[in-house]
């Protein structure tokens, strides 16, 4: 397969296939404040390109630096040996619409007397198939420059790792009567293998060929151009930059783990809150993170720090199950916990090791419901509730209105306790490598000390915090924070952002009332039916 590859580079840079990288339908990096600043609004992080122009007969002493963070871009262009004069350009895009960008940029000079340029842009990308762009440059017909626009298709037929592009430009030029001039350039660009990028053009009057290499975060590149009767006659080389990880061929580096805590409450649905409210993160933010983590090829394994987290069964339930999805990638779960519970320890088990603070306690005793009832309660204030009953285990009602559980009511709570405590049994069972009735006869000795955990081995060793990341480091495991890892991204290939189709999610929660959602002090959440309409409207 690599000789193949390697064929492929040669034919193509012999033959010189055309590709003009500075098309306005495909430019979205740090280029685009001075090709199409539309291209800014495309979603990056920070880069920067350093471009030095030569021809063939002297190096030109001239060299460009462009800086993009996020949706601004600045450019600072150098002409003329000993910097004869400079021009500063700063562009802005943004997102107007779905898959579409408009872009503005200002451009003023230095060391010499020019008026000031403006230009504009627009790029559309409905698909990953198509890209359309539109760039007006000079617009405002500043001293000696003439106004230039620049219609540009872009196009991917076989995936974002072959692109092909046509850009039409219509430009005036200074002749005893302004003249309109019309050019066009065909352009094409391959990565045949990751990282290694070749590209040219194909124009009225000239052509060219390139080829740029890709590592993690740092690129080359190097073009070439020539004219109509085949000798060179200028090009430029590139050195280029990004915070995004760009694809490269060559072998990542040694694999890391992410530190995860489970401590504090997860929560279904993120509302509006104070000012001062802490934020929470919900169970889809949880499983999204697991599920990034175990589809990333860097990320060997997971250390949890394990509390007791605020939140239902249910929910650590899809918790353990994204773990569990995590370990089938062949990667490991280490777990560290000062003291547990029931719940805790049981998504604690998804972990290959499980280590406990020598202070600690499992309070693992299995699962209880508890009922109250406060009939006689409201009979000593006077109050005497009406309710209607349909249907014998329709027991709601029951507790205002009876003393204690009837039997239909004690049936249906104890099939919710069993079905719920086999399945805790059972999972907890075959992570800890036990039967389910040896876990049962352990439960009904809970709760346990750290050491006694130990002993019955539902935990694998006795560590401080400290003394577990010791021990990771050790095992040659290098260990990054969940926060230092998010802030990683891949580089953006793809041209649509937004999906043609979408699945919306609406949460319900909370007691379900009239009137709009929100929360009593009371009742806790609330679940409006005048907000859940308009949302599914």
């Amino acid at each position: 397969m690599r000789k193949i590859c390697l064929v492929t580079i040669f034919i193509f840079a012999v033959l010189s296939v055309a590709f003009s990288h500075h098309s306005v339908a495909l430019t979205d990096n740090a280029l685009s404040i001075i090709t199409n600043p539309a291209g800014l609004g495309f979603r990056r992080t920070f880069e920067g390109y350093i471009i030095s122009p030569f021809d063939t007969s002297e190096f030109k002493d001239e060299m460009s630096v462009l800086l993009r963070a996020g949706n601004i871009g600045f450019a600072s262009q150098f002409y003329g040996k000993g910097s004869n004069y400079n021009s500063f350009t700063i562009s802005l895009g943004t997102c107007l619409g779905k898959n579409f960008y408009f872009g503005t940029g200002y451009q003023w000079f230095t060391r010499i007397k020019r008026s000031s340029a403006w230009d504009i842009g627009v790029l559309y990308r409905p698909s990953n198939f198509l890209s359309v762009g539109v760039t007006g440059k000079n617009i405002n017909f500043p001293d000696d420059l003439y106004p230039e626009y620049i219609f540009g298709l872009g196009l991917r037929p076989f995936g974002n790792r072959f692109t092909i592009s046509f850009d039409a430009n219509l430009f005036k030029t200074e002749t005893i009567n302004y003249a309109d001039e019309f050019k066009w350039t065909l352009g094409a660009q391959i990565e045949p293998i990751k990282g290694i990028i070749l590209k040219g053009h194909y124009a009225q009057n000239d052509f060219g060929a390139g080829i740029g290499l890709n590592l993690k975060h740092f690129g080359v590149e190097g073009y070439g151009n020539f004219s109509d009767e085949n000798e060179l006659t200028d090009g430029y080389t590139i050195a280029h930059f990004s915070a995004d990880r760009y694809r490269t061929i060559l072998k990542r580096r040694k694999s890391y783990w992410v530190k995860l805590t489970l401590k504090n409450k997860i929560i279904e649905e993120k509302r509006r809150t104070g000012i001062f409210s802490k934020a929470l993160p919900t169970l889809k933010e949880v499983v999204d993170v697991i599920e990034k983590l175990a589809d990333d090829p860097e990320i060997a394994g997971i250390y949890i720090v394990m509390g007791e987290p605020q939140t239902g069964f249910a929910k650590k339930q899809e918790i353990r199950k994204a773990l569990t999805r995590f370990k089938t990638k062949g990667k490991k779960i280490f777990c560290y916990t000062e003291s547990m519970g029931n719940t805790a320890y049981y998504l604690a088990t998804i972990a290959d090791s499980i280590f406990m603070n020598p202070s600690g306690y499992l309070a693992l005793t299995g699962m209880y419901s508890e009922v109250p009832f406060i009939k006689g309660t409201l009979e000593k204030i006077g109050i005497e509730p009406e309710l209607e009953r349909i249907g014998k285990y329709k027991s709601a009602a029951d507790i205002v209105t009876a003393d204690s559980m009837s039997y239909a009511f004690r049936e249906v709570q104890n099939s919710i306790l069993d079905n719920l405590y086999n399945q805790f049994v059972s999972a907890i069972a075959g992570s800890r490598n036990m039967t389910t009735l040896k876990l049962k006869e352990l439960i009904d000795q809970g709760p346990f000390t750290s050491k006694q955990a130990e002993a019955a081995g539902l935990v694998d060793k006795l560590l401080y915090e400290d003394e577990v990341e010791k021990l990771l480091s050790e095992q040659k495991i290098h260990l990054r924070s969940l926060r230092t890892y998010l802030l990683k991204h891949d580089y953006v290939y793809n041209w649509q952002l937004e999906p043609g189709e979408k699945i919306a999610i609406i949460y319900a929660t909370g007691s379900i009332v009239s009137g709009k959602s929100g929360k009593n002090i009371f009742a806790g959440e609330l679940m409006g039916s005048e907000t859940i309409v308009k949302a599914i409207q």
